[in-house]
């Protein structure tokens, strides 16, 4: 699920690497064998390991990269970590992503499984200040898939949701996730390129086995207001 594959840069030779020293090296005839052999190494080596995959030029790279990825991630960082105001901080937060707060909400059940080397759950929030009276539910899959708000999604990958602690601002992560905890629900719009058809076959809800297609965050967004 990156830019580079849909660019046609393949993902082998690829290294797989554990902290106790094991290596292993694939070379593969499609993405999806490399995704399932490199899976599948890391669940023996502990649920863990470090790869070095999609060796190419500058040449090859320059065309299929999304740029700006990096400086962005440090701006988010430095948004979140500013003596400011929380609710300051969220402001910028979303201004700079063009990002949408979609609900603020107790979370009152989280529920967890492990399929096929995939952390998969779903949490409950019930609605606070104006989201009161309304459910949401967020489905993960390692990270956020979809945000329903009484059983009409929201957001949905490949848009980005995220879960923040209502009194920091800082992300809770799907496996920090915890019973009581208030909490804000936002969702900062993909990159174009995930729009394409080819790519939303890969990345998009219909992908993850559920029953609806993808909708840009603005477009939902302002259906609901």
């Amino acid at each position: 699920m990156t830019a580079l594959h849909f660019g046609g840069i393949p993902a082998t030779p690829m290294m797989v690497a554990d902290e106790k020293g094991n290596t292993v090296l694939l070379s593969t005839v499609d993405g999806a064998w490399t995704e399932a052999l490199s899976r599948n190494a890391t669940i023996v080596m502990g649920g863990s390991s470090m790869l070095a995959l999609y060796g190419a030029n500058a040449r090859d790279m320059r065309p299929n990269l999304i740029h700006g990825t990096l400086s962005t991630a440090i701006k988010i960082g430095e948004l979140l970590a500013a003596k400011e105001d929380a609710a300051i901080r969220l402001d910028k937060l979303l201004k700079f992503t063009d990002g949408v707060e979609l609900f603020r909400g107790k979370l009152t059940d989280v529920m967890r499984r492990t399929v096929g080397g995939f952390a998969r759950g779903t949490v409950t929030l019930e609605g606070t200040a104006g989201d009161a009276g309304s459910i949401c539910r967020i489905e993960f899959q390692n990270e956020n898939l979809i945000a329903m708000r009484d059983g009409e999604p929201m957001a949905t990958v490949p848009d980005l949701i995220t879960v923040l602690d209502q009194e920091t601002v800082h992300p809770i992560t799907t496996e920090e996730l915890r019973y009581g905890q208030r909490v804000i629900v936002i969702a900062m719009p993909c990159a174009p390129v995930w729009h394409r058809p080819e790519c939303l076959e890969l990345v998009g809800p219909r992908y993850f086995g559920y029953d609806f297609d993808f909708k840009p965050l603005r477009q939902v967004a302002e259906h609901a207001d």
